[in-house]
């Protein structure tokens, strides 16, 4: 990435060397995720968020460690791993509190520093930000670990704290929306899929939604206030705009919660109207989720690794490195459906 906006090219760079703390991978998988069309087309600049140009973009990693730095104590050479796109620093009280997603001084893979649509990669504070891959957990299906699959399991498990017998409505059926619905059929929650787009909610289907609603072809809350007698248990808006915000609070029970996990584009700026009085008088809860803690890792991966939760049936293609321009192009019209990997490098 040249500049905002710019066409996307690849060029040819230097294999990046490890700092002290740092491992270098070598790039197994990396997720094409819409985070890094959000960053492509300079989004997120009302909350600071920005990347120092040229950047090589890519936050879905997973990748075989090649080498380290001289105080990296518990990664070594030859291991497997995945990559959170958020790198805590592992030492603040954020981090030691257990909280390395909210870590305020953490990095950001592809974004305050190169990514891993690349052949090679360096990872800051490596033992904190490797995480180890089981053998049955493939690199493919452990790229979505970086972001959108495990962005997913703490907005549904740590969050919103769904249980089986529930109801939930997921608005928005990209990499994301898919990850939540899939996770909460895996706990037995019954889950309301709502997009405008036909061939996303049949996949939707297919990993576990319930119902599906086309969010063009009528009201989408009343629809599921109707689906599922009175309203869903949590709603969840996995795309990020102020009518998915509104639509997911409108279709709770009294008493639900409503996680926001999209983030805006530019239409909303990262500000939406809320609506205070529906909110006391039902007692809505509304609860921000962003990433996945480090020390949940090993209950999200061992839940892969015996089949329980299938990231692997969300992905719906393999690319080369050399696609990845025109597929995050593409993503300007939504026109990615399900988890789209680059396997080839």
């Amino acid at each position: 990435m040249s500049a905002v906006g710019a066409p996307l090219r690849l060029v040819e760079v230097e294999t990046p060397e490890p700092g002290r703390r740092d491992a270098v991978i070598e790039v197994l998988a990396c997720g094409i995720c819409r985070s890094d069309w959000h960053l492509w087309q300079g989004d997120w600049s009302w909350e600071g968020i920005g990347v120092e140009l040229p950047r090589i973009l890519g936050h879905e990693a997973s990748g075989l460690v090649r080498s380290i730095g001289a105080d990296v104590a518990t990664v070594v050479p030859g291991m497997r791993v995945c990559v959170p796109f958020h790198e805590a620093c592992g030492r603040c009280t954020t981090c030691l509190s257990g909280a390395t997603h909210r870590c305020p001084h953490a990095d950001y893979i592809g974004s305050s520093h190169d990514g891993a649509f690349a052949q090679f990669a360096r990872i800051p504070n490596a033992d904190v930000n490797c995480i180890p891959l089981p053998d049955a957990v493939d690199p493919v299906a452990a790229a979505a670990m970086g972001c959108r699959y495990m962005t997913a399991y703490h907005a549904v498990v740590h969050r919103a704290r769904a249980q089986g017998g529930e109801w939930a409505a997921v608005y928005g059926c990209g990499g994301l929306g898919l990850s939540l619905v899939q996770i909460l059929a895996a706990l037995g929650v019954q889950t309301v899929a709502i997009d405008i787009d036909d061939a996303k909610l049949e996949l939707a289907r297919r990993v576990g939604a319930v119902h599906t609603l086309h969010a063009a072809r009528g009201d989408p809350a009343a629809a599921v206030l109707e689906l599922t007698a009175g309203g869903a248990h949590a709603s969840f808006d996995a795309l990020g705009s102020s009518v998915t915000f509104r639509n997911g609070i409108d279709s709770l029970r009294p008493g639900g919660r409503h996680v926001q996990v999209g983030l805006t584009t530019q239409d909303d700026a990262g500000a939406s109207s809320i609506p205070l009085d529906q909110i006391t008088f039902r007692e809505i809860d509304i609860l921000g989720s962003i990433g996945n803690p480090v020390h949940t890792y090993p209950e999200l991966l061992s839940l892969v690794a015996r089949g329980t939760l299938r990231p692997r049936d969300i992905v719906t293609a393999e690319l080369k490195l050399d696609d990845v321009p025109a597929a995050i192009e593409r993503m300007s019209d939504f026109g990615l459906t399900g988890i789209v990997v680059v396997s080839r490098f």
